[in-house]
């Protein structure tokens, strides 16, 4: 897999990086996983993406939330613990354990219709999970109960097109959702399908 190069960072120790960067790095990414997905358009299959080019575990749970009108539709998992979930069956939270490198996507994403919700939660998820790891390195929590290093991203994390970028979890929401529609929809193979489209229909290219 192809690592990133930055030699800018935050306190925290996340890449700064701008939109035309993340765009730059997840051509590299696709280009390198199926080139093909670049030469026209496509669907990625992010369960392949992630679990065979990423090498990360990707499971669906009913992700416990203390909040329901904020639904949590992702969570990227840096360091293994136990996180809370909803047991259907026996109509209880239990908490499950959870392996470094995962990627955790709430049932919600599964329902009819949903589908490049899913896709797009789990490719912002993928994001987090590639360069959001600074602010976890080095941190050991095992004597306080297997408390796993998280980034849990809610419905308006993901949902919202326009937020401020002002604080560093602002920015790092802005940079997963930017890398997400960069894989989704490549500029490069977008570019090129309109400009095969205004050919054919003799629309003069500027």
């Amino acid at each position: 897999m192809i690592k990133l190069h930055c030699t800018r960072f935050d306190a925290g120790g996340n890449p700064i990086l701008s939109d035309a960067e993340i765009d730059r790095y997840a051509h590299a990414l696709l280009k390198d996983y199926k080139p093909g997905l670049l030469e026209k358009p496509g669907i990625i299959n992010y369960q392949h993406f992630i679990e065979t080019y990423l090498g990360a575990m990707l499971s669906f749970q009913d992700i416990y939330c203390d909040d329901p009108d904020k639904p949590i539709l992702g969570m990227a998992v840096f360091r293994e613990g136990e996180v809370k979930v909803f047991d259907r069956e026996a109509l209880s939270i239990q908490e499950i354990w959870v392996d470094e490198h995962s990627i955790l996507l709430d049932n919600l994403v599964l329902e009819n219709g949903k589908e490049g919700l899913a896709r797009f939660t789990a490719l912002h998820e993928a994001r987090h999970l590639l360069l959001h790891s600074g602010d976890y390195d080095g941190i050991d929590d095992y004597d306080k109960g297997f408390v796993p290093a998280t980034l849990s991203c809610r419905r308006e994390n993901i949902e919202s097109r326009r937020r401020p970028k002002c604080s560093s979890h602002e920015w790092k929401e802005h940079q997963a959702d930017c890398f997400a529609g960069c894989l989704a929809i490549p500029t490069a193979t977008f570019i090129s399908f309109v400009r095969k489209l205004l050919r054919e229909h003799h629309v003069p290219l500027r």
